[in-house]
């Protein structure tokens, strides 16, 4: 799965998203039912 994909890549530091691929993944973690928005 290519999401699954690009949440391993950026969480290991193999390398950093482009800002369409982290909107991507925000999107998907929203769909899932996590809120993305970073604790504070």
């Amino acid at each position: 799965m290519e999401k699954a994909r690009l949440i391993r890549e950026a969480a290991t530091g193999a390398r950093r998203l482009s800002r369409a691929e982290l909107q991507e993944v925000l999107a998907h973690v929203a769909q899932a039912g996590f809120d993305p928005a970073p604790a504070r």
